[in-house]
């Protein structure tokens, strides 16, 4: 279940459920008004979180004193830094 459908769910049973008419479909709409933000903020996270993972693993990978080692530092070197910059200058 997203955490969309979940607040979806909270609001409906508030509001139906002998809830102040106006002032709950007040808070609804600023509520789901916000989501939006919220998915952009989770979507912003998920991105990051890959960037980082990728340099974690070619980091964790360029301690190996074998072929591994080689690729995961000459993936390194390929790079310098794109994936990074990239991720930091997007905009959620």
């Amino acid at each position: 279940m997203t955490m969309r459908s979940k607040i979806e769910d909270i609001i409906w049973d508030k509001c139906h459920d002998g809830g102040n008419g106006r002032s709950c479909s007040l808070a609804a709409a600023a509520i789901m008004a916000a989501l939006p933000d919220y998915d952009a903020q989770q979507a912003r996270i998920a991105e990051l979180e890959e960037v980082l993972t990728w340099y974690g693993e070619q980091t964790r990978l360029c301690r190996l004193v074998h072929s591994g080692g080689n690729d995961a530092r000459h993936n390194l070197a390929d790079d310098g830094g794109k994936r990074s910059r990239a991720a930091l200058k997007a905009k959620p």
